[in-house]
């Protein structure tokens, strides 16, 4: 068995907050192999984002290893970091801010390009970025074209086009649909898959819509307050989920396509509590309709549930299974 694209053991990442910590991520690990696409869902504020910036070393991490074909990316130094990154690429959440304003779409396509393969005439990078505008759905005619004269839509395949054009390994996706329009969203879910299979990269798609993450991804990592609940195949997640959060996050979703309701297993009115103030034991335990004391008590470790699926719940074996 050939050992994965990307392998997160044990990542931690904390902030210091009027002289407090916040621990945004606790020990986060999972593997993603050549062409999958982990999805990664929780509410706002869960430590999603967090998880992608680490991962690409935009914010401190504070301990663990992040390995990239074997070798922790957290070892590297500024420039062999800089040669990792052309193989991995990252989507934003908001189309127009992912793009310089002061540059035309075309100038901004290209920048991977000129610094990662500065070797090619301008002649040759202009003909590549016309051919990645062509692979997104947008014609040539848009280079010169500015972020604010383009659509919600057509930024963001203008943003994904930037991320693609040195053909990545791997890309990250954060919230890339959540801020268009409904009918645009479904375009854009299936470019990102037919990209995918024409690139042969890997992706992590974050996403709060279960029923997104549901259609894009091959497994589903469920995190609360910086925390993992579940890691599973997304069968396993959609059809069996163990962990009483991943549940209540499909009770949610108001489409009867993702699934119907699981024995009143649904969020209670209190909010999520404060990240910089977590509860003790299980996080979700004051969230949690099926918690008892050992819950308050003692922090679950992540332990099988089944093929392919880990939980982190002291009480996942009483809880009834499916629907």
């Amino acid at each position: 068995m050939s050992a994965p694209l990307l392998a997160v053991h044990a990542l931690n990442v904390s902030y210091d907050v009027d002289r407090r910590k916040l621990r945004a991520l606790t020990d986060i690990s999972f593997d993603l192999d050549g062409g999958e696409t982990l999805g990664v869902v929780g509410e706002s504020g869960c430590g999603k984002s967090t998880l992608a910036r680490a991962i690409l070393r935009l914010v401190r991490v504070a301990s663990g290893r992040i390995d990239w074909q074997g070798s922790d990316w957290l070892q590297h130094d500024p420039r062999a970091l800089r040669l990792l990154r052309r193989n991995v690429q990252i989507v934003f959440q908001d189309p127009f801010a992912s793009l310089d304003p002061r540059m035309t779409v075309g100038a901004a396509i290209a920048e991977p390009l000129e610094i990662f393969r500065s070797e090619r005439t301008l002649a040759e990078r202009e003909r590549e970025v016309a051919r990645t505008l062509e692979r997104v759905g947008l014609g040539a005619a848009l280079m010169n074209r500015y972020p604010h004269e383009l659509s919600g839509g057509q930024c963001q395949r203008a943003a994904i086009a930037r991320a693609i054009i040195l053909e990545p390994r791997l890309l990250v996706c954060d919230e890339p649909v959540s801020a268009l329009d409904v009918s645009i969203q479904a375009q854009i879910v299936n470019l990102l898959r037919e990209l995918q299979m024409e690139l042969g990269m890997s992706m992590i798609f974050i996403s709060h819509n279960l029923a997104v993450v549901r259609r894009i991804s091959d497994r589903a990592l469920v995190l609360y307050l910086g925390r993992t609940m579940e890691l599973a195949s997304r069968d396993a997640l959609f059809r069996t989920p163990r962990h009483p959060y991943t549940r209540a996050l499909l009770d949610s979703v108001p489409t009867p396509s993702v699934g119907a309701r699981r024995r009143g297993v649904r969020l209670d009115a209190n909010e999520m509590p404060a990240p910089i103030d977590p509860p003790g034991g299980c996080v979700f335990h004051t969230r949690c309709p099926f918690a008892i004391d050992r819950c308050r008590q003692e922090i679950p470790r992540l332990e099988e549930a089944g093929p392919g699926q880990r939980v982190a719940c002291h009480r996942w074996r009483d809880l009834p299974v499916g629907d």
